[in-house]
């Protein structure tokens, strides 16, 4: 199946409104193909390809369908609650990649320093930078922790 996927020509729409949102082209093949590289199990990649294909629920849209009354993020009830405010812009989750950071610094004497961005925590690749499974892996778990640590009523 995903070698069909791989072939067809179709633009998912949300590569297009990533595209918008960051207003360049983002390089959706590398993205896609590090999505289906960076683990086998079958619910992180499904979590990672609801992120990609923004259907991951967030309360700015549970509020839209009225299963919410409010649009306001879970966490620092300041902003409204987005993809990427959720796993990048929100204060309470800066926090949370700081200490994942120190964390990382602090037990691997062969670690490098981390650098944590929105580009390499929402699609797993930043630009000019290599990385490989294992910092693929930690960032899609430490995603996947947070949310169930913090989980929403």
């Amino acid at each position: 199946m995903q070698t069909a996927l791989d072939k067809s020509e179709a633009v998912p729409a949300a590569v297009n409104k990533w595209n918008k949102i960051y207003n360049s082209p983002l390089n959706w093949k590398k993205i896609f193909t590090k999505t289906r590289k960076t683990t086998l199990d079958t619910q992180l990649r499904w979590f990672q390809l609801r992120i990609l294909h923004r259907i991951l629920p967030t309360n700015k849209y549970l509020c839209m369908c009225r299963i919410v009354e409010s649009a306001c993020c879970s966490f620092c009830k300041q902003e409204e609650e987005t993809i990427s405010h959720l796993f990048w812009h929100c204060d309470i989750v800066q926090v949370f990649w700081a200490k994942l950071k120190t964390a990382l610094n602090e037990s691997c004497e062969n670690c490098f320093e981390p650098i944590f961005t929105e580009m390499l925590v929402l699609f797993g690749v930043k630009e000019n930078v290599a990385t490989d499974r294992v910092i693929g892996l930690i960032i899609l778990l430490a995603s996947t922790i947070f949310l169930n640590a913090n989980c929403r009523d």
